[in-house]
């Protein structure tokens, strides 16, 4: 919608203004007669061909592929741009959630936090459930159920569910930094249930695995 210079305003199909002054942001589907998906876009989107409802998006490129999916929120460039059919996702920040496509029930906040996620299926058949918070937290995994918390939590993060990281700690650490090659002492990148305590420094103050 647009100003003009005689002070009243211009719009499209999507900006309805009633009797009342009240304005309407709409975003039909494409069908006929045209259907409310209840879903509106900014910058963005494939709301008026997808079949799916109630999914908000905001920045360049965001929910650009969405076919059948529902009740995803994305805030930022490039968020939840390849998300077809999953839902319930929530992403903000710039590529957060980036290459999710049919998993749901996500949470990532921060920069191309879980950008590199992809299907993560959990063993029980629900798909993603990850939570991250943080510049790039679980940026590549796959896995579901996994929450990370703080600057780069779990960033090399891969097929692992269920794990809670809280601190830096990537996902595995070398026994010394100064060797070459890198002798790994602590590596659960692909591993299931565990619980890692860090501080900002990546270093590892406690751990529980598996078994307790």
């Amino acid at each position: 919608a647009i100003w003009t210079d005689a002070s009243t305003i211009k719009g499209d199909a999507t900006l309805l203004i009633d009797n009342n002054h009240e304005i309407t942001l709409y975003q039909p589907r494409a069908t006929t007669p045209p259907t409310n998906s209840s879903s509106y876009n900014i910058g963005g989107g494939n709301t008026s061909v997808h079949t799916g409802y109630l999914n908000t998006g905001f920045g360049w490129h965001n929910l650009n592929l969405l076919t059948t999916a529902n009740y995803n929120s994305a805030f930022g460039s490039n968020c939840l741009l390849s998300v077809t059919s999953g839902g319930s996702n929530t992403a903000v920040g710039s590529g957060s959630g980036q290459n999710i496509i049919t998993s749901s029930q996500s949470t990532s906040i921060g920069y191309e936090a879980m950008k590199g996620t992809t299907i993560a299926t959990m063993p029980n058949g629900v798909g993603g459930a990850n939570t991250a918070i943080g510049y790039r937290s679980l940026k590549i995994i796959e896995g579901g159920g996994n929450t990370a918390i703080g600057y780069q939590s779990g960033v090399e993060m891969t097929s692992g569910y269920q794990n809670v990281i809280i601190g830096r700690f990537s996902g595995w650490r070398r026994a010394d930094t100064t060797v070459t090659p890198n002798i790994i002492e602590y590596d659960i990148r692909a591993s299931n249930n565990n619980i890692v305590l860090s501080d900002g420094d990546s270093n590892v103050r406690q751990v529980i695995d598996s078994n307790g």
